[in-house]
Parts: C-alpha cells; structure tokens; sequence
C-alpha cells in the first residue's frame, strides 16, 4: 500500500473514530486486515477496535498473538490489561512472555500519593495531574482515572473536593 493510500484510510479511520462510528471503523480496519494479515500495526489497530466494541475476548485473542511476537510493546500490554480488567481478570490470568510491573488500587498507591504530594507542595491538587504522575511513575496501572477517584473517595485516609466528577477533583489531604 503507497503512502498516500495509507494516509487516507488513517485519515478517514480517525474521523470515524472521532464520530463515534465504531461500526464503520470495525469495517475499515477488517478490510484492512484481510488485505495485510500479517501487518503487526494493523493487526494491533483490529484489537483496538474490537475493544472499543467491547469484543474483548476476541481482543485477547489476537493481543496474544501480538505479545508473543514483541512481548515488551506497551501498547499491546496496555490493550491486554484493559481487556482483563473489563472481562473481570486479573494479569496474573494471561500467559506472559514477559510479566509487567502492574500497579493495583491498593493501600501502597495511596502512600505513594502522599509522598507525590509533599514532593510537590501538593494540597489541592487536581486528581487528574496526580494520577498523570502515577502513569509516569509505573510501568502500567490496573485503574483508570475514575476508579482512582472512587478509590480515593472511599479511603478515610483521604480527603477530596466536593466536585462531583473526577476531573474536577482536588486532593486537599491524606493521612
């Protein structure tokens, strides 16, 4: 496929995306697959998809293949967590080639807050910035921004702003 053909359908696949026409995308990147099976990049792009569409057992299907053939691509393990997590798995239920370093909802992430916090001066901060800093500082996290907030928002240990949703959230304390 020349360049400009590839230019194109990532093109048109980032404006179905951006409608939401995941339907249409599911079609795009299929046909792609069918015309290139080998290609890792659109193989990878098929499991993305077939997670957007909440296929994730056929996600994990092809994620396998992808993580044996490059078994330390970030992407491809982020892809596989994403779709434990929504199948109600944990990673210790995938057969790794290579095991990540996986950072959990647990009473040690909330220490590790506290310590990013007095590091940085750091009452009311937003969660949004805190839980960036977590990204950074880990290899992959088993949570997303919102099960972080909940997981604070239950701790005694922690108290939060009264916004509402996640994105609006500030750390004011932890204990």
């Amino acid at each position: 496929m020349g360049d400009y053909e590839n230019y194109e359908i990532e093109e048109y696949d980032i404006e179905l995306l951006n409608r939401g026409d995941y339907k249409g995308v599911l079609e795009l990147r299929e046909n792609q697959l069918r015309k290139f099976p080998n290609d890792y990049h659109i193989q990878y792009r098929w499991a993305e998809i077939l997670t957007l569409v909440k296929e994730h057992e056929k996600a994990i299907k092809v994620l396998k293949q992808l993580h044996e053939e490059e078994p330390k691509d970030d992407d491809v393990v982020d892809l596989i967590l994403d779709c434990l997590k929504e199948t109600g798995k944990m990673p210790k239920d995938f057969n790794w080639q290579h095991k990540p370093e996986v950072a959990f909802l647990e009473e040690d992430i909330i220490k590790e807050v506290k310590q990013l916090l007095k590091n940085k001066r750091g009452v009311n901060r937003r969660i949004e910035s805190v839980y960036i800093e977590l990204l950074i500082s880990h290899d992959h996290l088993f949570f997303n921004e919102e099960d972080f907030f909940e997981y604070l928002k239950q701790s005694s240990r922690v108290k939060l702003s009264d916004d509402k949703e996640w994105f609006d959230a500030k750390i004011k304390k932890i204990d």
